[in-house]
Parts: structure tokens; C-alpha cells; sequence
């Protein structure tokens, strides 16, 4: 519900460049996401009534602010492929036995795993309702690439309205990050593998095609 609090439209490497006040808090690293939990815990400190933790211990609110922490700053794309190759050697390494992942003190990577493909989600959802969602991210990189442009810097991928295709850019990031991710949880989650694995692969086909269709119109 937290993962992207006060999410404001641009890419941790845009603050980054431009030295935001958030990138200046935050030190460069995981920008956006340190600022999403930073203010969940602000807001509860200044205001009670939305304190969800109020009637817990004060060991187990720190617990709860921890795991909160961890599995925030694992939404970090920066992070994808490195944190994915590690759930995929743990399942290697440990089977896919529940008890095996809670015993062993794993649970913590499966949790971060879980928010950070959640937030991947969309490609994932019936074909109207991705392109939907496609359409509304791109038109936010785009607002991005604007600024980038006026100011004079270099538009970062993605983000350049004038030569950014659409069914070109969700195909690769269904193909090259969001379907191995979900195919790598289907080992441990079978029923992901009978129910989001279709659907990403039904709509690589639509925008694969879609692609195809574009470029020949072109020709």
C-alpha cells in the first residue's frame, strides 16, 4: 500500500542528476524508495490516529518497521537482476518446501520479492488493462523526458515522446525483466505458473505483433 508514497513521477537517476533535495537526503541510493518509507514513518510519528502499529509491542514495531524497510527498498529496479538471480539460486539451493524458506530465515527475500514483482505488475493484468497502464507510465516518462530536453540534459531511455514506441518498449520489458522474474516465482509458487505466466506470454504475442504491424505500415 506504502511501496510508492509520494511517488512523483521521475526516475531515481533523474533526481540523481538534477540533485533533488530527495537525492540529497538520501544520498543517491535508492532515492524514490528511501522517500516512500521515510514518509509512511513520519506521517504515523506526527499523526496517532493513522498509527497502525500503535497497539504492538515496542520490539515487534521495530520488527514491523524493519521488514517494511527491506521490502521497500527491494522495489528498486536498479536492484532487479541482481536480486532476482539471488531468488532464483536460493530456490536452486533450497527446493521449494515452504517449511525449508520459513526455517531458514528466507522468508524476508520471498516477501521483498513478492512487493518488487507486485509493483512490475501491470504488463502481468488483462490485454485492455496493461496497455492502459503502459500508456499512463509512458506519458509519466515522457513528462520526465520534457523536463530533461528544456533543461539541456540527455533524455534518459524511455522517456523521449518523439522516439519511444510503445509496443517496442513493453515487449522488451515483458521479454528481458517482468516474465523471467514471474517464471522464476513459478518454481516456488506453481500457481503462478498456471495463471500470470499466460497472461505475460499472451501479451508479448499482442505487443510483439502489434510491433510488427507498426513497422510494416512504416515500410
Amino acid at each position: 500500500v506504502v511501496h510508492d508514497l509520494e511517488h512523483d513521477g521521475r526516475t531515481n537517476a533523474f533526481h540523481k542528476l538534477t540533485s533533488t533535495d530527495r537525492a540529497l537526503a538520501h544520498n543517491d541510493r535508492s532515492i524514490q524508495e528511501n522517500h516512500h518509507i521515510k514518509i509512511v514513518f513520519v506521517n504515523v510519528a506526527a499523526d496517532p490516529s493513522i498509527n497502525f502499529a500503535q497497539n504492538m509491542t515496542v520490539a515487534q514495531q521495530s520488527e514491523l518497521r524493519r521488514l517494511m524497510i527491506h521490502a521497500v527498498l527491494g522495489t528498486d529496479m536498479s536492484k532487479h537482476f541482481e536480486d532476482i538471480k539471488e531468488f532464483k539460486d536460493l530456490v536452486e539451493n533450497k527446493g521449494t518446501a515452504p517449511g525449508k524458506w520459513i526455517n531458514g530465515g528466507h522468508a524476508e527475500l520471498l516477501m521483498k520479492t513478492l512487493l518488487h514483482l507486485s509493483d512490475i505488475s501491470n504488463p502481468a493484468k488483462p490485454i485492455n488493462v496493461a496497455t492502459m497502464w503502459a500508456q499512463k507510465v509512458l506519458e509519466e516518462f515522457f513528462q520526465q523526458g520534457d523536463l530533461e530536453a528544456s533543461a539541456g540534459l540527455p533524455i534518459s531511455p524511455q522517456c523521449d515522446r518523439n522516439g519511444t514506441s510503445l509496443p517496442k518498449s513493453q515487449a522488451a520489458f515483458i521479454s528481458f525483466v517482468v516474465l523471467p522474474a514471474y517464471k522464476a516465482l513459478s518454481e516456488l509458487l506453481p500457481r503462478i505458473g498456471e495463471t500470470v505466466v499466460p497472461v505475460l506470454e499472451a501479451n508479448l504475442v499482442y505487443w510483439e505483433t502489434l510491433l510488427a504491424t507498426t513497422l510494416l505500415a512504416k515500410v
